[in-house]
């Protein structure tokens, strides 16, 4: 159903959002930028021009609200990447002197071989040691009876009895102890070599100047012609030949 209130003119648009509606498509375009422009095209750039038949069939059609997005869109298909390439060659750096930059990357047809120095060294020891030590005692008790012979007797006769005991003691002991150690040591270097992939061996030559068939002052006006040019006023002019009338182009 359509809007009660006849547009006629950009400036008659309940609202207008663009630019906003485009934050997404752009890295470069902020919240900020995008407000900036809607409101410099509702209001002065585009502001007093008669819309276009399509934005007003569009709105006798779906309404101001939905004719709006269907027409924004419309200019997002037809001109964002326009708008993209141009922002990208517009802030393109380069030397403004310069003619000729020339970049040549050549493969030497060879491998590329890197080699490292590698040492192992090996540490080993090792240490014994032994002591040991003893101890005895011994004790001995005995009874012997005593006899004695008479005179002119042919056997002797015991006279008593005769106790002995003894006792004795003793240790020894031994220690023996020693030490041995040992250690050794190994070491041994070699060298790695490495081969590495068939790219890996490229050269990139660069040349760039002034090859002399314009002079370094053209050159220089020519960046100033370009710099003169005005990006977003060539937004603007690509907005109006989709929502105004084609006389204002």
């Amino acid at each position: 159903m359509a809007d009660e209130t006849t547009v006629e003119k950009i400036k008659d648009l309940s609202e207008f959002h663009l630019f906003a509606s485009l934050v997404p498509r752009f890295d470069w375009l902020t919240q900020e930028t995008a407000d900036q422009l809607d409101e410099e095209y509702l209001l002065g750039r585009s502001g007093d021009k008669t819309i276009s038949p399509y934005l007003d069939n569009l709105i006798g059609k779906y309404g101001e609200t939905i004719a709006l997005g269907k027409a924004y869109k419309s200019v997002e298909i037809r001109f964002a990447d326009k708008w993209q390439r141009l922002y990208d060659a517009f802030n393109a750096e380069y030397n403004p002197i310069n003619n000729y930059d020339m970049t040549e990357e050549e493969n030497i047809g060879s491998k590329k071989v890197t080699s490292s120095e590698k040492e192992n060294t090996v540490e080993a020891s090792s240490q014994d040691s032994a002591s040991s030590s003893g101890q005895s005692s011994q004790s001995t008790s005995g009874e012997s009876d005593d006899y004695k012979s008479g005179f002119n007797s042919p056997s002797p006769v015991a006279t008593g009895k005769t106790e002995t005991s003894g006792s004795g003691s003793g240790s020894s002991s031994s220690s023996s102890s020693g030490s041995s150690s040992s250690s050794s040591t190994e070491s041994g270097s070699g060298t790695i070599t490495e081969e590495g992939a068939f790219a890996d061996n490229r050269r990139k030559l660069t040349r760039s100047g002034n090859i002399g068939v314009t002079t370094s002052q053209q050159m220089i006006q020519s960046e100033i012609d370009l710099r003169s040019w005005n990006y977003f006023e060539s937004l603007f002019k690509d907005v109006d030949s989709v929502l105004t009338c084609s006389l204002y182009s």
